[in-house]
């Protein structure tokens, strides 16, 4: 007879060695998918959404997938562009259940399960036309982000904006009467053609292609676009696609700080000063950076208005946070255009210690800021000797302009020299 300390040791042999006997199988069934060719004959369908980037420890490096596969299903869905993707995520996004996804890297083909939502990807849409017209829409966001007073010297041999979105709007044209895009594709694409300071007629344009946009796609891919177009800088665009996305998440911070930078960028002050507003209702809820952009538009929106005590104090914070020229150059701005030399002169020092690289790159902007508050103090005499020694630089005033415009009063930086130069 067996003591009860010998049953139980007995016990747990027994319980190990059945834990032993069941460990390769339970390995086996723990293992990752695979990519393999299909038995069945199916091929790469040659269509749907190329996998650019996989998010670290997201939904899709778990299962294996890599940079250039291919998107072609998901649950039911045929995966032919970004709409597809997002309206079958919005089908099965409240079920709970796993939805199957069909994967292809070349000839291998990946069938699984996952839970609905977002794969943790970043895409593009697999259509050779598509591809074309990309390219020809990251040649116009290239070219618009050259300087005014370099286009007609080192960048002379540049693209005719109006030739290039002539050809896109056939290469669309074209896609529409041969089927080779979606109607959404095309739909996106006839808004990203026209540019934020477009005509007001073509702008009338691209608000009614927004809202049609708005009436017939996901909430997600709103979102999505909207975001898309921000980091583009289609500013323009991008303000009615994050609203509409806000409707249903209006606790996303980070595209609430975008929507006010968005509107700065476009002038619209207002706008800009009510988003900061709302996040700033609880600031603690945002991190040391978003405080900042949040200061940003603040700062933009008080220099709009000429409240110049507000937006140095703004731009302070800013600074404190992120030390940045930018900032700096917003409070060089606003003690110019007050004459506050004490203010003016403070700030040129920490803009010097804090940040001396950038400091010495932008001396002949800072002494055009330095010029206006001279001015303003009745000092032309030495204003105009700082006009003097900058004389022989090229394209001067243009090079003001390119760096003082960003601000929305910084033509007076600008207005002021050339009325010195003239002197």
């Amino acid at each position: 007879m067996f003591t009860n300390a010998v049953v139980v040791r007995i016990s747990r042999l027994l319980l190990l060695c059945l834990f032993a006997a069941l460990l390769p199988s339970a390995l086996a069934c723990g293992q990752s998918p695979q990519f393999t060719e299909p038995a069945d004959g199916s091929q790469n369908p040659g269509r749907g959404l190329r996998i650019l980037q996989v998010h670290k420890d997201g939904k899709a490096e778990r299962i294996g997938i890599q940079p250039m596969d291919l998107l072609a299903r998901y649950g039911k869905f045929d995966i032919i562009d970004k709409s597809s993707y997002f309206k079958a995520r919005e089908a099965y996004g409240g079920s709970g259940d796993r939805v199957e996804i069909e994967v292809w890297r070349g000839r291998a083909r990946l069938k699984t399960s996952v839970l609905p939502g977002n794969l943790d990807i970043e895409t593009n849409e697999y259509n050779p036309v598509a591809y074309q017209l990309d390219s020809l829409m990251q040649r116009l966001d290239a070219e618009g982000q050259i300087a005014e007073y370099m286009r007609d010297v080192e960048f002379k041999d540049r693209s005719d904006a109006s030739k290039v979105i002539e050809q896109a709007r056939n290469l669309v044209d074209a896609a529409e009467r041969d089927g080779t895009l979606t109607r959404s594709q095309i739909l996106v694409a006839r808004i990203e053609m026209i540019p934020d300071h477009a005509p007001e007629q073509e702008l009338k344009k691209q608000k009614d292609l927004i809202s049609t946009f708005i009436a017939t796609e996901p909430i997600s891919y709103c979102g999505n676009l909207g975001v898309e177009f921000f980091e583009r800088k289609h500013f323009r665009a991008s303000i009615p696609l994050m609203k509409r996305y806000l409707t249903a998440y209006p606790d996303n911070l980070s595209l609430r700080l975008n929507l006010g930078v968005a509107s700065f960028k476009i002038g619209l002050w207002d706008e800009a000063d009510e988003a900061a507003d709302n996040v700033l209702r609880n600031p603690e809820n945002l991190s040391a950076h978003g405080l900042v952009v949040a200061y940003q538009n603040k700062m933009m929106a008080a220099l709009s208005r000429s409240d110049l005590a507000n937006s140095i104090v703004f731009a302070e914070k800013c600074f404190e946070l992120e030390p940045n020229e930018f900032y700096s150059s917003a409070v060089l701005l606003a003690a110019a255009k007050t004459g506050d030399t004490e203010k003016f002169n403070a700030t040129l020092r920490k803009f010097e210690q804090k940040l001396p690289k950038e400091y010495e790159k932008d001396k002949m902007q800072v002494d055009a800021a330095e010029a206006l508050l001279l001015a303003k103090n009745n000092h032309d005499s030495a204003a105009r000797g700082i006009v003097e020694k900058w004389k022989n630089v090229d394209r001067i005033e243009g090079r003001l302009k390119s760096y003082w415009g960003k601000y929305p009063i910084g033509d007076a930086i600008v207005d002021n020299w050339r009325r010195l130069a003239k002197q």
